[in-house]
Order: C-alpha cells, then sequence, then structure tokens
C-alpha cells in the first residue's frame, strides 16, 4: 500500500468549444456531472481550454500542489 494517496485529476477540456457542440445537438458533459465523477473518484475536477489558455496553468498548479 502506497504511503501517500496518488492525486488524481479529472480535467475537462475544450470548454470553449462546448457552446458550439450543444448547438450541434452533440453530446456534451454538463459541469455538475465532472464535478460528480471527480468527487465519486475522489479526484480535482478543472475545466480547461488549451486554445483559450484557460485554466491550463491553473491545473498544473493545483496537481502539484495535492503532490507535495
Amino acid at each position: 500500500m502506497a504511503e501517500k494517496r496518488i492525486p488524481i485529476m479529472l480535467c475537462a477540456n475544450k470548454v470553449d468549444l462546448r457552446q458550439a457542440a450543444i448547438d450541434r445537438n452533440q453530446r456534451v458533459i454538463s459541469t455538475e456531472k465532472g464535478e460528480k465523477l471527480a468527487r465519486h473518484h475522489q479526484a480535482i475536477f478543472l475545466e480547461t481550454s488549451t486554445k483559450e489558455g484557460n485554466n491550463v496553468i491553473e491545473a498544473l498548479v493545483q496537481l502539484s500542489r495535492y503532490a507535495i
């Protein structure tokens, strides 16, 4: 058994495309469902957009905080 808990992050990417996907009737996972899934697995949850640079650094910072 590991001495420390290994951090897990559920990272939703491409959130900048969410509305366009909804408009095209494509399947989209809501923020609420992502948060619920992360809680169920005791994981960190963050939504990102690499295109716009939203929360990319924040994801790495949060993950590194839990790894210490």
